[in-house]
């Protein structure tokens, strides 16, 4: 699997196949085994054992795959197109989240109450995002709730410039200082730092990767690189980033991660989670 700009360890005519004396551990490249606990250990999850999924590098030059993740999901080992070895992956986060219209499909529960689960939710996602790398949320200026949820949680804040979310993101990527990126959207309360570390890890190099939602919008994506990503957002945006991105010939993958696929957009959707 490769990464770019991990790290600048120089090693020429890298063999796919790492030999255990070359490496710092015996273990494959391309294995999530017990020996490695170090990456889950950091976000706070259990061990991912051999028994979890992997994504392999040809699986990753298959533009626009779906890949379908079941049971435990964990991303362990990461390469660069010098350097193979096990350590984890920097990566920034943006969330986006629009205070003033918090959940306005969830309709017909008080206003306050909306606000209180938007909130909730936005506590979660930063929480999952703090815990891989730097984090940005992105809102508007007067949204001083949500600004004191990212204070507590060490995340930056970055004004809304209004316009929906697509300006949102851009305006929050103006701001990333490590690359890659991942945009997460705010209303995804199951979400773990193991979700989001499988999206990145599922990133291709020098591409995207992206987790659409139940209903075909767009619930997060991973960008290896300032310039790929483009606001096309709204009803059925998942299949709008992966046609943009065959379009200009940028490799892309879709992911299927249960957590980043939940999103609580109806009182319905609500009524099944314990928040």
């Amino acid at each position: 699997m490769q990464l770019s700009g991990l790290d600048e360890f120089a090693q020429p005519g890298l063999d796919r196949r790492p030999d255990a004396a070359q490496l710092p551990d015996p273990a494959g490249a391309d294995e999530v085994g017990d020996g490695h606990g170090g990456l889950a250990d950091q976000v706070g999850c259990a061990a991912v054992g051999t028994h979890a999924v992997r994504v392999c590098a040809g699986q990753l030059e298959q533009r626009c795959e779906c890949l379908q993740l079941g049971g435990v999901v964990g991303v362990q080992w990461f390469a660069t197109r010098r350097h193979l070895g096990s350590l984890p992956a920097v990566a920034s986060v943006v969330v986006p989240f629009r205070a003033a219209s918090a959940k306005r499909r969830l309709e017909p529960l008080a206003e306050e109450t909306r606000a209180d689960v938007a909130h909730l939710m936005l506590a979660d996602v930063l929480a999952a995002a703090t815990a891989v790398g730097p984090t940005i949320l992105v809102t508007e200026p007067d949204a001083e709730r949500a600004r004191d949820v990212a204070a507590k949680l060490a995340a930056r804040v970055v004004d809304d410039p209004g316009g929906g979310q697509g300006p949102a993101v851009v305006a929050a990527l103006a701001a990333v200082e490590e690359w890659p990126a991942l945009v997460v959207n705010a209303d995804l309360p199951e979400v773990k730092p193991r979700d989001l570390l499988a999206l990145l890890g599922a990133m291709p190099a020098d591409g995207i990767a992206l987790a659409p939602a139940r209903d075909g919008t767009t619930n997060a994506l991973a960008l290896a690189r300032p310039g790929l990503f483009q606001p096309l957002y709204g009803p059925g945006s998942a299949k709008r980033f992966l046609a943009h991105a065959e379009k200009e010939g940028i490799p892309a993958i879709e992911l299927a991660v249960p957590a980043l696929a939940l999103d609580v957009d109806t009182p319905g959707e609500l009524d099944q989670l314990a928040l």
